[in-house]
């Protein structure tokens, strides 16, 4: 089992926080087991719309998967119905 330092991550009224990186450079922290869709709907409403799934840290997931708690921040990255 790789390392993780728990004392990096943040609490928020009780949850862990996870800091999301957006495409376009924006940090947010969003609470652990949040759903993807609820974060980019936070995010940016007009990209959900388009959106079918989202990479996390380059691993394809669907909208409905909730956020864990890392100790780094994690990348994600909308799957678009146009993108290949």
């Amino acid at each position: 089992m790789p390392f993780v330092d728990f004392k990096s991550f943040k609490r928020m009224d009780g949850f862990r926080v996870v800091k999301v990186i957006f495409p376009d450079g924006t940090e947010k922290d969003f609470e652990e087991g949040l759903s993807l869709f609820e974060v980019f709907k936070e995010h940016d409403k007009s990209v959900l719309k388009k959106s079918c799934a989202v990479r996390v840290g380059g691993v394809l997931k669907g909208l409905a998967s909730t956020l864990e708690a890392s100790a780094s921040p994690v990348a994600v990255e909308p799957v678009l119905l146009e993108t290949k």
